[in-house]
């Protein structure tokens, strides 16, 4: 079985940065442009399957992603260099980077009684 997967970039700059995820041999993994004419670079995330959401930070120095519940940082220069970021109750979901402060914010999502529910996070510099 072949699986595809296609890309969409809409009005971005020809010099943007750009970080995303592309499906080879059955494996999602992160990959990392200068610009759009640039060779796209893989970024080692370990042994981290299922990751989504890949978020660029401000310095363009490292993606936050989400795997299983966790936000994942890995640094773009250092292979493999990830840190996980856990809130303390519930499960983290949709990173994002504030582009003034460069701290990183996500969605916790919280088990409930009537099911799970989103709350925000607090910034958390990392």
């Amino acid at each position: 079985m072949l699986a595809t997967a296609a890309i969409l970039l809409a009005a971005v700059p020809a010099s943007a940065d750009l970080v995303y995820l592309g499906l080879r041999q059955g494996v999602w993994r992160v990959h990392f442009q200068r610009s759009l004419d640039a060779t796209p670079r893989e970024i080692d995330i370990g042994r981290l399957a299922d990751a989504s959401a890949p978020a660029l930070s401000p310095d363009r120095g490292r993606v936050a992603l989400e795997v299983a519940g966790v936000i994942v940082v890995c640094t773009i220069a250092s292979p493999g260099e990830c840190r996980s970021v856990r809130p303390a109750h519930g499960t983290a979901a949709r990173p994002t980077w504030n582009p003034a402060t460069g701290e990183l914010a996500f969605v916790r999502y919280v088990a409930t009684a009537r099911g799970r529910t989103p709350t925000s996070s607090p910034l958390e510099t990392v």
